[in-house]
């Protein structure tokens, strides 16, 4: 949502919310959640459920919270952010877009928890959570998992590119190649060159493009020159696949040959 985190309905919703008997905790994230959040920073709301509530969300929306919303209107279904948790944005004609995730105890380990504001936690369950999962997160064998969910990621964008560009389809072709930068900046601003789910802007991140990729993709993505950009990128995500740490030898010589079979379709045309 686009409003002030001090909008009058919004401590009121909280107070409802955790007056349910269904939310275990509540938490703030984001930008508000880490004190740095400015006119056009959304409010992420995170709430802390049992399984069984989970698993009936990703059926039926939390109606037990939506309908405490002012104005609520309508939602979107469903949708999973690995780094968040399961996710309904709700449109209401007072509040506009509000995004709510659910987790539960079993929530997902990243460092995108870092400067998480607990809200409500009456017994420290969910602090105690998110403490957990951070400490998670730096464990060497969950990096090497989050690292190959990445590459794979990388692996299928570049795939599903070369269909888009060979098609002719500009703006899908587009939308995956950003992708791919997005998934390519993840690992090269990786200090320890690990990749974790993330939030990147390619546009703002490619302003010098030589520092983390290569000189002349953002000048051919710029310019619509997808084809070229198309086999730059190949190039460099094969790159990154070879030297990223975390990835076993076979699944990284699977990857490395559906790159280049992939790049082999697009040189081909």
């Amino acid at each position: 949502m686009t409003r002030s985190v001090e909008s009058a309905w919004l401590s009121s919703f909280l107070d409802a919310a955790a007056a349910t008997g269904r939310v275990l905790g509540i938490a703030m994230g984001g930008s508000y959640g880490r004190g740095t959040a400015d006119e056009f920073s959304d409010i992420d709301l995170f709430f802390l459920i049992d399984p069984d509530e989970l698993t009936a969300l990703f059926r039926k929306p939390p109606s037990f919270l939506t309908d405490l919303l002012p104005g609520r209107v309508t939602e979107t279904y469903a949708s999973l952010v690995p780094e968040f948790g399961l996710k309904y944005t709700v449109l209401g004609s007072t509040i506009g877009l509000c995004d709510l995730f659910f987790e539960d105890a079993g929530g997902f380990p990243t460092p995108l928890r870092e400067g998480t504001e607990m809200v409500w936690d009456p017994d420290g369950r969910f602090s105690a959570l998110n403490d957990a999962l951070l400490a998670e997160c730096r464990n060497p064998r969950t990096r090497n998992a989050h690292t190959t969910r990445m590459a794979v990621q990388l692996v299928s964008e570049y795939a599903g590119a070369t269909k888009s560009v060979a098609r002719g389809r500009a703006v899908q072709a587009r939308y995956r190649i950003s992708k791919i930068v997005n998934l390519l900046l993840g690992v090269h601003g990786s200090a320890d060159d690990h990749w974790w789910y993330g939030h990147c802007v390619a546009d703002d991140a490619l302003r010098d493009p030589s520092a983390l990729l290569a000189a002349g993709v953002h000048e051919a993505v710029a310019e619509m020159s997808l084809t070229k950009a198309h086999w730059m990128l190949g190039r460099l995500c094969i790159e990154a696949i070879t030297v990223v740490e975390g990835l076993a030898a076979e699944t990284r010589e699977a990857m490395i040959a559906q790159l280049k079979t992939s790049a082999g379709h697009a040189e081909g045309r």
